[in-house]
């Protein structure tokens, strides 16, 4: 855009400094091609580890971030009138299990709600809480984790809990429980415990093939560890979220196996 011009940039702020790795890679594109120096003023030392150096503040800020949505998740718990909470990972996994209770005609919908956090690393946060279990009183509080890196938070979550069948832990105090998501058959090669946080199964991924590339949302690209391209999910996923309300129940049916799960857990409450 400029060619044979240099910029100099000042700032007072070690919070920009730390972002400037990141900044190196926009949606993929390499933005700084010709590399840049990040100098110590006034001694003029140059910084050769910006990620090393400056990272307390981005750990401090993200720190921050999650006490905030903690207590976000936590206020909005107890103010819910609803028996039985479901976590997960974003908004876009929300408006898919919603509709997802409708179509299979859930019974006890009206008893559920469904709160999106930001990612598998948030709804692992709040069940490592000290005092996630005060003031929820008879609510049962549900983790779904989708089949993929987020193996990595599902498999950490040991003390206090134990694993069932299924991919299903369940919390001592039998209040909470999590599961990462049921693997269909035409899924098989996608998630598993061997492939762990290797596995690739997204909750979009229970819709068959056919379906997602029906709304232009299957492509094809290569996984680490396989040598050839898998079809995975493509595209804006709070669009294709959106656009699901209008499947058929057939379109929904893998995702009978969650609800079923969750259909279990409300009612051992009822017989606690």
């Amino acid at each position: 855009l400029f060619p044979q011009i240099q910029f100099i940039i000042t700032t007072h702020s070690p919070m920009f400094l730390a972002s400037m790795e990141k900044a190196r890679y926009l949606e993929g594109d390499y933005v700084f091609k010709e590399g840049f120096d990040v100098y110590e003023l006034p001694a003029g030392k140059r910084i050769k580890n910006l990620k090393k150096e400056y990272c307390e503040f981005e750990e401090l800020t993200n720190s921050i971030k999650l006490n905030y949505e903690l207590g976000k998740i936590n206020r909005g718990i107890k103010k819910s009138t609803k028996s039985l909470i479901i976590l997960v990972e974003g908004e876009s996994d929300k408006i898919i299990l919603e509709n997802a209770f409708k179509k299979l005609d859930f019974q006890k919908e009206k008893e559920i709600e469904i709160i999106a956090v930001t990612g598998a690393s948030t709804i692992e946060a709040f069940f490592s809480q000290q005092n996630w279990t005060n003031g929820i009183n008879n609510k049962r509080i549900i983790g779904i984790f989708d089949f993929d890196e987020a193996f990595f938070h599902w498999n950490r979550m040991k003390e206090k809990w134990v694993e069932n069948v299924d991919f299903i832990k369940m919390h001592e105090s039998q209040k909470g429980y999590v599961f990462l998501l049921p693997v269909p058959e035409y899924r098989k090669s996608y998630a598993s415990g061997e492939l762990g946080d290797k596995s690739i199964l997204s909750i979009e991924l229970l819709f068959k093939d056919e379906k997602l590339k029906e709304c232009d949302n299957l492509k094809e690209e290569y996984v680490a560890g396989i040598d050839f391209p898998k079809k995975v999910f493509g595209g804006n996923k709070i669009s294709f979220a959106q656009r699901t309300n209008s499947f058929s129940k057939e379109d929904y049916f893998e995702f009978a196996h969650s609800i079923l799960k969750c259909n279990t857990w409300e009612s051992r409450k009822e017989n606690a």
